[in-house]
């Protein structure tokens, strides 16, 4: 059992290699370990959060851990008004309601220029106007990156997804673009 949210960060971030070879963003995971982790921006399904920092606090955090370029609290602002959290930024995160954790989690993923982000159902337990907030955002960030992103919405796979993997008991039954799977 996971002692903590840092716990689970981490935990999130380890790999183990049986056999063969792990690349991310053409980096090979057994020698650039570190380079490719800061690289990676991730958002589990659970809000992993630390109950004694602030939002502001969070963002500054995530982006020294990814090695983020120029200022910080510039990219964080950009998030947060994108977000609609700029009036929740010094509050404390075991102040924030479930849906502004989902926001934060969000945005720590995309905070220091990650270049491949993954979002584990990235707008569980947002209201339908955060949810559109979310999408908008998610829209926006998505250009110059790889985003990875799990739903259960079909309408969010067919808004945000350029490629869309339909999966059944855990195997990718069919893939394609929106058109191509609505002609199939």
């Amino acid at each position: 059992m996971l002692a903590s949210p840092a716990h689970a960060i981490l935990a999130a971030i380890r790999i183990c290699l049986a056999k063969g070879e792990i690349t991310i963003l053409g980096k090979r995971l057994s020698t650039g370990v570190c380079a490719s982790r800061s690289s990676v921006g991730f958002c589990p399904q659970t809000n992993c959060v630390f109950n004694s920092l602030t939002v502001e606090d969070h963002l500054w955090l995530f982006f020294i851990l990814k090695g983020g370029v120029g200022i910080w609290k510039d990219e964080a602002d950009i998030l947060c008004m994108q977000l609609d959290m700029m009036f929740i930024m010094k509050k404390k995160a075991k102040k924030l309601s479930g849906g502004e954790k989902r926001k934060l989690c969000l945005a720590m993923a995309f905070i220091g220029g990650s270049e491949l982000v993954m979002l584990d159902e990235p707008t569980a337990g947002l209201d339908p106007q955060a949810r559109i907030s979310v999408k908008k955002m998610i829209e926006h960030k998505k250009k110059g990156r790889a985003v990875v992103l799990t739903t259960h919405y079909l309408d969010e796979a067919e808004a945000m997804g350029d490629w869309i993997y339909i999966m059944f008991m855990g195997r990718c039954i069919c893939s394609g673009t929106t058109h191509f799977l609505k002609a199939k």
